[in-house]
């Protein structure tokens, strides 16, 4: 009770010092669905998102430059890698699937991997420092057993290029599991002698 009686106190006090959240717009009237971002210091902020959008600051967000990536003003960034403020990586979700790497800010991208198949849909990417890189994506049916396997790139070079792992790497999936694009934020590495990664499903079964 008496530990009750401290909290409530110290929210009480606490509160009646608070002061209200302002917020000022930095940039805005771009039209684009803000999925990914990706903080490469305390300067260099990139962002990326939807109609082949993509957006670096180099000033700690209090201005941005905005570019349409060419050829796939269409596309779907949902996840973006910042190695610094003139290198970063892109991938744009479903069929065919993109990951893309500029080392110019943003002028210029270059294809580092592509693949149509059905039911392709990349969903995040991670970095571990800038040489290795993961990239997963939604289960897809592989080899001759006809299992579903979550689909796993990988990069060694900063993204300039990526592989799929062995088929019998792959994580398989249940009836009904899927993975969500969640702007990058459901995979990560570990720092385990057991796993090397880990990653977040959802669906019926998650």
């Amino acid at each position: 009770m008496k530990l009750l009686m401290m909290l409530a106190l110290f929210f009480v006090i606490t509160g009646g010092y608070a002061q209200p959240v302002r917020f000022s717009p930095l940039a805005e009237g771009t039209n684009t669905s803000i999925r990914g971002m990706s903080i490469a210091n305390d300067n260099s902020i990139w962002v990326s998102g939807s109609n082949g959008m993509v957006g670096l600051s180099v000033n700690g967000g209090q201005t941005w430059q905005w570019k349409t990536v060419k050829g796939y003003e269409t596309r779907d960034f949902r996840d973006i890698h910042a190695i610094n403020s003139n290198t970063a990586v892109i991938m744009a979700v479903d069929n065919p699937a993109y990951i893309l790497k500029t080392t110019d800010g943003g002028n210029n991208w270059k294809v580092s991997f592509e693949k149509s198949q059905d039911g392709m849909f990349l969903d995040a990417m991670h970095f571990k420092n800038d040489k290795e890189g993961i990239c997963i994506g939604d289960p897809l049916i592989l080899g001759s057993g006809g299992r579903r396997l979550f689909y796993v790139l990988r990069s060694h070079d900063g993204g300039d290029s990526w592989a799929p792992d062995p088929l019998y790497q792959l994580p398989p999936a249940q009836p009904g599991e899927a993975i969500f694009s969640a702007s990058g934020t459901n995979i990560a590495f570990l720092n385990t002698p057991q796993f090397d990664y880990s990653f977040v499903t959802g669906g019926t079964i998650s």
